[in-house]
């Protein structure tokens, strides 16, 4: 009775000692083949900047993969991401998405891996809809490519990699401040007749070698072409800086102008060309909210936008 006993208690021992064995090789034997992914201390983090991103109506999730492989990136592609699950981005893809956010892909075994980020309607690849963009440091500005990307390698050297895209700019904002993909389909804003332009001054502290105050206008295609030409007029506000802070709405008008894509521009002068002019009050901008007032660039009067009013100080 007791030697059958103990053959049964090692019968009963051997069975899970042996299952436990046969499921050990069979997990050794996925990860050779690719089932199930190989864990290491590898680490890479994805710094994305949306510059005004607007996804798909359709669209609930910003989500990153990672592929590994080698030679090449369609060799990684056809293995499928190494998480299907990928990494979302924290943003609202019901707005217009700006600023960096980040994802972080860990526990990465030595490789050669590919990041893509994707539009989808749930967190994997395979709902994807549209393509944000490749990391692809080939474009300089954005390291953004809608093609495919470029291999980042992790080794023992090289085990945190942290990288920055940026995502693309998807139309060339015209002159009339319009999403228009086709540069050479612009709009044309055409003013003519009068113009005339009211600058509120409010606490404005003039350079003490300026002597007036001198409003200009341009014309061209281009603000830069416009610029290159010189202005086409010149007003003098009735308000000097010698008189000190400058408060108050003083008034200016071009007359007579033919029509044409006019930009408009107010500087402190020591004479009434704009080539003495010391120092900029300010550019009209009719979309800069309330001030209209761009310390960079003016942007292009609108067809029926006679009658300009601009801030200048605070």
């Amino acid at each position: 009775m007791k030697k059958n006993n103990t053959i049964k208690r090692t019968t009963v021992f051997l069975i899970p000692l042996i299952a436990g064995l046969l499921f050990t090789a069979c997990l050794h034997q996925d990860m050779k083949e690719g089932g199930i992914r190989e864990l290491g201390s590898g680490e890479l983090e994805l710094h994305l900047t949306f510059q005004g991103y607007t996804a798909q109506e359709d669209a609930t999730m910003i989500m990153a993969y990672l592929w590994e492989g080698t030679p090449a990136w369609e060799d990684a592609y056809a293995a499928g991401p190494i998480d299907p699950q990928g990494k979302m981005f924290m943003v609202n893809t019901t707005e217009t998405i700006v600023g960096e956010y980040s994802v972080i892909f860990s526990d990465l075994a030595d490789g050669t891996y590919w990041c893509g980020i994707f539009e989808t309607t749930g967190m994997n690849f395979d709902t994807a809809i549209d393509t944000v963009g490749y990391y692809n440091p080939t474009d300089t500005t954005t390291l953004n490519s809608l093609i495919k990307p470029t291999a980042l390698i992790i080794d023992a050297n090289n085990e945190h990699v942290s990288i920055e895209m940026m995502t693309l700019v998807s139309c060339i904002t015209d002159l009339c401040n319009l999403c228009d993909d086709d540069p050479t389909n612009d709009c044309v804003p055409l003013v003519s007749g009068d113009i005339n332009l009211a600058v509120e001054f409010i606490n404005w502290e003039p350079d003490p070698t300026a002597t007036m105050y001198m409003a200009y206008v341009w014309e061209g295609s281009s603000w830069s072409v416009a610029l290159a030409a010189g202005e086409v007029q010149n007003q003098m506000f009735g308000v000097f800086p010698q008189m000190g802070t400058s408060n108050g709405t003083y008034e200016v008008t071009f007359t007579n102008l033919p029509e044409g894509t006019y930009f408009s521009g107010v500087f402190e002068t020591t004479l009434m060309t704009h080539d003495s002019a010391i120092k900029l009050v300010g550019y009209y901008n009719s979309f800069v909210d309330d001030e209209h007032n761009s310390q960079e660039e003016p942007s292009a009067l609108q067809i029926g936008e006679n009658d300009l009013e601009m801030h200048a100080g605070h």
